[in-house]
């Protein structure tokens, strides 16, 4: 007999709270550990499993108003998904701290050191607020008002959190780098290549992968990305988010980041060399945007960085000055970047679209307390040639012991973050104040009280709360 439609609703819901019930025997196996690594990946573990069984005990309620793109069979095989992703990366990450020999396991270590390091300035970082508005854009004609408008944020009162100050990263070694942006725990997932086992510079990829969640979970900067982003071309538009990664990485790992791209890119074949995808600056550019992200383009090591870079691309075989948009429209890469030559001071000309998007998100990154100088200062005046050396340098001064105290253990983390048929109530001050704050409503009310249905409108920003997806509406995870 043909299953119904009602059956396989069923059999992706049964599935789902089949693999919670793994879960919970994964959790109950590994919770007495001494470790505090592993303490922590238990304990996110166990918030997984709460925060997957109220979306379940959500979605599944007969007031929810399925949508045409997204069924039920759709939205529960999503959080199968999504928890399975989050599960598989717990899990591995768990396996690598029991069973990797000596120098894995102190890669591990120097790697969750040097992520802490990255994200210590902006721990507890109380970012200004900004609100939209939307004014009439100069010459609009009377008769056509409603699309001669643009969007501008204005200054509002107050200011919101970046980071909880209670934030902890875990590294665990996948094939290439990532990060996996969860909901549920004040964690950030840093996957790292094997290679940095025996190549620390391999290591330099890891503030750039952090500078994603950044991106994410600051959502007063991504506004202001973001608005940025809709008065460029649509091309450096959509590069907006790896734009912002890129500088964060550079402004935390200093020359050696910008160095490390250089290589990256370089390796490429010609197909990609010149090939828009849509979301990363091309890589023939790509390194122009890690010179201009160290905001010293008068700096001996950022001249050299830009000379060699252009004396590279200008080297290839497959090389010219443009490449193809993601709308196979030809762009230079001097109305993209700037005018790129061996000039005495290496400066890239301003107000192409990838400076402009540069220069804010320096500006953004810069409005933060330092305590000291980064320790890569004094390599803006030195040689290209000892960058990752002095790198090798700075992580043999990080402890490389383990780097984290355990993730307290939340015993009210049903009441925290409960969801039912009416409510979606969040009550941490800290974690979940900052998750409510990327849904598009009123966080403390759903559909109203009483109301009959909840339509997708209210639904939509839950079911993949922004950058966590494994598909959806938004994206795959971060990496790249």
């Amino acid at each position: 007999m043909k299953a119904t439609t009602f059956d396989l609703q069923q059999e992706q819901l049964d599935q789902a709270y089949k693999l919670i019930d793994v879960i919970d025997l994964f959790i109950n196996q590994f919770a007495g550990s001494p470790v505090s690594s592993i303490q922590s990946l238990v304990e996110v573990t166990r918030r997984l499993k709460v925060f997957a069984s109220q979306q379940l005990s959500f979605f599944n309620n007969p007031a929810l108003q399925t949508a045409k793109d997204f069924p039920l069979n759709y939205i529960y095989a999503l959080i199968h998904d999504q928890v399975a992703c989050d599960f598989t990366v717990l899990r591995e990450a768990v396996f690598q701290r029991l069973a990797s020999d000596s120098r894995s396991l102190q890669t591990l270590n120097i790697a969750d050191h040097l992520a802490e390091a990255t994200i210590h300035p902006i721990l507890g970082y109380q970012a200004p607020k900004y609100v939209q508005s939307w004014g009439k854009q100069q010459g609009a004609k009377q008769d056509n008002s409603a699309l001669k408008t643009r969007p501008t944020l204005v200054a509002a009162a107050g200011s919101t959190p970046v980071y909880p100050e209670d934030t902890i990263v875990i590294t665990y070694f996948r094939k290439f780098p990532s990060i996996r942006l969860i909901p549920y725990a004040p964690v950030a997932l840093v996957g790292i290549p094997f290679t940095s086992i025996f190549r620390p510079q391999d290591l330099l990829a890891t503030p750039h992968e952090l500078g994603h969640q950044v991106f994410w979970r600051w959502r007063a900067l991504r506004s202001v990305i973001q608005t940025k982003s809709d008065t460029l071309p649509a091309y450096a538009g959509r590069w907006a988010e790896e734009i912002f990664a890129d500088t964060f990485g550079v402004q935390a790992m200093g020359p050696a980041a910008a160095l490390f791209a250089q290589e990256l890119e370089a390796s490429f074949d010609s197909l990609v060399f010149k090939h828009d995808d849509g979301e990363h600056p091309v890589s023939l550019l790509r390194p122009y945007v890690h010179a201009k992200a160290l905001g010293s383009p008068k700096a001996r090591v950022t001249q050299e960085l830009v000379r060699d870079w252009t004396n590279y691309r200008q080297s290839r075989t497959d090389a010219d000055q443009n490449f193809k948009n993601s709308s196979n429209k030809t762009i230079t890469v001097d109305s993209s970047v700037g005018k790129q030559g061996v000039d005495e001071y290496g400066e890239i000309v301003p107000d192409s679209p990838v400076d402009e998007l540069v220069g804010l998100c320096l500006a953004q990154l810069q409005a933060i307390p330092q305590k000291s100088a980064p320790w890569w200062q004094d390599e803006l005046n030195g040689s290209i040639d000892s960058l990752f050396a002095n790198f090798s340098s700075y992580l043999q001064s990080l402890p490389n012991e383990q780097a984290i105290e355990p993730l307290r253990s939340d015993p009210q983390i049903a009441k925290r973050c409960s969801l039912d048929s009416r409510r979606i109530h969040f009550e941490d001050e800290t974690w979940f104040k900052v998750v409510t704050d990327y849904l598009k409503y009123d966080p403390t009310t759903l559909a109203g009280q009483g109301a009959n249905t909840i339509e997708p409108k209210d639904w939509l920003p839950l079911m993949d709360m922004d950058a966590w997806a494994d598909k959806g509406p938004t994206s795959n995870p971060r990496g790249g």
